[in-house]
């Protein structure tokens, strides 16, 4: 039985129209988990074809992308933007992919995220794992990008998902002078943010000061009703002068 070996190694695959449809499965008693066989594809031809992604929440579509690769390394094309239900429109062109036997790089890949309210390019790389276990690291930075009457916005960071625990490190963020880092941490219904700004304008919203800052908060439920944590804030105004 194939499926017993250590890793399998296909030789071709070529595929013309393939229709992926993919559901939120219904929750299961707990089982032990099956180990994913390690598969190795010398040659793989993915034409035309499209993928959905649907939960009780939101819909992902990407409509058509082909997949071209040979002695694991390859590019995914995706010749229209990928649909993030109800109003988001995700462009990625192309990606450069790297694959192994229980693993995918995907290099630099230039992207842009469109809402009704903003718009935002910026770049890529990472790693999707799915041997022994599922993981995903992720490292983005953006371009400069304007929201409403902020402009000159950037923002970068390590995105890192393992165990069912994601965590979000390194993150830092631009806006004119000011600047903000930071990390974030959702462990199960538990989420951790801590926070530190300073310089920031907050002119934009229509009230002149610049603020500063730090601040550490856990919480679990939806509407923050249970957020613990501590911390600082800073407002200095010119015309309204300081407070803490």
């Amino acid at each position: 039985n194939a499926f017993r070996e250590h890793i399998i190694r296909i030789t071709s695959v070529d595929a013309d129209g393939v229709a992926i449809e993919l559901g939120a499965a219904a929750p299961t008693p707990a089982q032990s988990s099956a180990t994913l066989p390690r598969i190795i594809f010398d040659r793989l031809s993915i034409r035309n074809s499209s993928l959905t992604y649907s939960d009780s929440s939101t819909k992902v579509r990407i409509p058509s992308f082909n997949i071209e690769a040979s002695n694991g390394r390859g590019t995914l094309r995706l010749a229209s933007p990928i649909s993030i239900a109800p109003d988001v429109q995700f462009d990625i062109p192309e990606l450069a992919l790297q694959m192994s036997d229980g693993t995918l790089d995907f290099d630099a890949a230039r992207w842009r995220l469109a809402h009704r309210e903003i718009a935002v390019t910026g770049s890529s790389r990472g790693r999707l794992q799915w041997s022994p276990l599922l993981a995903l690291n992720l490292n983005y930075s953006t371009s400069p990008f304007s929201y409403q009457n902020w402009q000159d916005l950037e923002s970068s960071a390590s995105i890192v998902y393992e165990n069912g625990v994601v965590k979000v490190s390194d993150f830092r963020a631009r806006a004119g002078s000011g600047t903000a880092t930071g990390s974030a941490e959702m462990n199960g219904g538990l989420k951790s943010v801590k926070m530190l700004w300073s310089g920031l304008n907050l002119a934009p919203a229509g009230f002149p000061a610049t603020i500063g800052g730090i601040i550490g908060l856990q919480w679990k439920a939806a509407d923050f009703s249970d957020a613990s944590g501590q911390g600082t804030v800073e407002i200095n105004s010119r015309q309204y002068g300081r407070a803490e």
